[in-house]
């Protein structure tokens, strides 16, 4: 117990420049592209240029106006979650 402060400040020290490390990750990015599938809270959709990418959609996507079905032209913005996956934040429908 000689060194306790010593360890406990070195590691509140630790614990914020990780706090501060994470904080940066959490930058939105937007998408472009229309529904080819959907598989239980995974949306496929095809990118103009053809690529074709998996966005994940949980309890908090807000969806305007509605859930899209297939062939949907939508524009996606997400974040990359702790897992790595693109987490859908907005989903706005653009039309067929």
């Amino acid at each position: 117990m000689k060194h306790g402060k010593a360890i406990i400040g070195i590691g509140l020290c630790a614990l914020i420049f990780f706090l501060f490390l994470d904080a940066g990750k959490a930058q939105a990015a937007t998408f472009y592209g229309r529904v080819i599938a959907i598989e239980g809270n995974a949306l496929h959709v095809k990118g103009s240029d053809g690529k074709v990418s998996l966005f994940w959609v949980g309890y908090k996507t807000q969806f305007k106006p509605r859930v899209p079905f297939f062939g949907d032209r939508v524009k996606i913005e997400y974040v990359k979650d702790n897992l790595r996956r693109r987490a859908v934040t907005h989903l706005t429908i653009l039309g067929r």
